[in-house]
């Protein structure tokens, strides 16, 4: 009974740290949600549970490459903040650049360089650089997504309860 115990603990321990993890790159113009097509993360996403994307501050890209505009249009994953108001695609608004993500075809939703969101529905993640003109862009964001972990607390405390309820059980018999 207790090699049973120690297994299910160290089995519970090895779900609750083993949370899995994708590294993407997105690409301003091949993956614009205008024009291109969304980066395929081969991330499957199930619903009701918690993922994290985050995308370095540094990493840019420039949705006006070779305009003739006075100010470059240049930004992180959280988007333009000098152009208020954004963009309006499919019922949803954000700033022009911004990192958005679906899952499968469904709607579109904000990520920015940080975010921790739960998923609606449960299918593949795929990520845009949100524009409404994809010809002009320019520049690549590498992005991270990972599922959030369980707590291992969870896990021992089953665990150990598991234990007391096989130990009680032992010296009753």
């Amino acid at each position: 009974m207790l090699k049973t115990f120690i297994a299910a603990t160290a089995l519970g321990l090895a779900i609750a740290t083993g949370a899995s993890a994708a590294t993407v790159t997105v690409d301003a113009k091949l993956n614009s949600s205008t024009g291109g097509s969304g980066m395929n993360t081969g991330f499957a996403v199930l619903a009701g549970h918690s993922y994290k994307v985050t995308a370095a501050l540094t990493d840019t890209w420039d949705l006006g490459v070779g305009n003739d505009i006075p100010h470059p249009r240049i930004t992180n994953a959280d988007g333009l903040t000098a152009y208020v108001g954004g963009w309006t695609q499919d019922f949803f608004n954000a700033l022009y650049g911004t990192l958005v993500g679906t899952i499968g075809a469904g709607n579109f939703f904000a990520l920015g360089t940080n975010t921790t969101f739960v998923a609606a529905t449960s299918g593949t993640l795929f990520l845009y650089n949100f524009d409404s003109y994809s010809d002009d862009n320019g520049g690549e964001i590498e992005v991270t997504v990972s599922a959030v972990p369980v707590p291992a607390a969870g896990f021992l405390l089953f665990g150990a309860l598991g234990g007391l309820a096989l130990l009680r059980r032992r010296k009753t018999a």
